[in-house]
């Protein structure tokens, strides 16, 4: 399928990108390299409104608490239109300060993995994400000697993904949102991201950068910090604005904290 052929072409494109990186050739030939084809009504995602949105978290939050997963990784998605497993595969090296502003490496760097070349960037961190006390948990897990954000997600020799893939699906299911055309799905947190940059007149181009899309021809467009000033970008995501209480709330205490620190105690 033409599905498949894109896919090696891609690997391709990430072997012979490494090659360049080496010196062993000056020009990687398979980059930006697909075959275009007419998407299956099928799989068309689309994004979700504001009463599916307050439904979905409603079922969110009353989730059981056994994860930091449940809570964070939709919202990380909604104000940052990463992937899946993006997010689960974040290190808590990867949440750093550039040029004075908080931001997601997203990387492929040790084990991690990315989609194409194109999804190497920087994202800004929004600030609900901030007062949501992201960054405070993130001081938290150093402190207890951990390297990664989510680190109950075990990785399954592809990616870390597999657990909370199950996990929305049963919510979806719950939901009745299963087998819908255009689907309904973790994916659909991007779809709501660049819908409401397009609303906010945010150009194409940054829109792309932003959810990890191929941008240009040129190695400009490639990641943010080389192609565009960390404070436009971080103006872009701070214009994501869903105005639902249901999804700003403060995280829980989790399950998985509790038994760690009744086994410190």
């Amino acid at each position: 399928s033409l599905t498949t052929v894109n896919k090696l072409l891609v690997r391709y494109s990430t072997l012979f990108d490494w090659i360049k990186r080496h010196g062993y050739i000056s020009e990687n030939y398979f980059d930006g390299l697909t075959v275009k084809q007419k998407k299956n009504k099928k799989e068309l995602r689309a994004p979700y409104s504001n009463d599916q949105l307050q439904l979905l978290f409603q079922i969110i939050n009353s989730s059981n608490k056994k994860h930091s997963y449940y809570y964070w990784l939709p919202r990380i998605a909604l104000y940052s239109g990463m992937r899946l497993n993006e997010i689960c595969q974040l290190h808590l090296s990867d949440i750093k300060l550039e040029e004075s502003i908080f931001i997601f490496d997203v990387n492929d760097d040790d084990e991690k993995q990315l989609k194409s070349p194109g999804s190497k960037r920087w994202v800004p961190i929004h600030m609900e994400l901030i007062y949501m006390g992201l960054l405070d948990r993130v001081e938290t897990l150093i402190s207890q000697g951990k390297t990664r954000l989510f680190p109950e997600l075990k990785h399954n020799g592809n990616n870390y993904a597999a657990e909370p893939s199950k996990w929305f699906a049963l919510i979806r299911k719950k939901l009745g949102w299963v087998n819908l055309t255009p689907k309904l799905d973790f994916h659909s947190y991007r779809h709501n991201v660049a819908t409401e940059l397009q609303r906010q007149d945010v150009p194409e181009y940054r829109i792309a950068a932003v959810l990890g899309h191929e941008v240009g021809s040129g190695e400009t467009f490639k990641r943010y910090g080389k192609g565009f000033k960390t404070a436009t970008v971080q103006a872009d995501i701070e214009m994501l604005n869903f105005n639902l209480p249901v999804i700003n709330t403060l995280p829980p205490s989790f399950k998985e904290d509790k038994i760690k620190k009744t086994f410190l105690s």
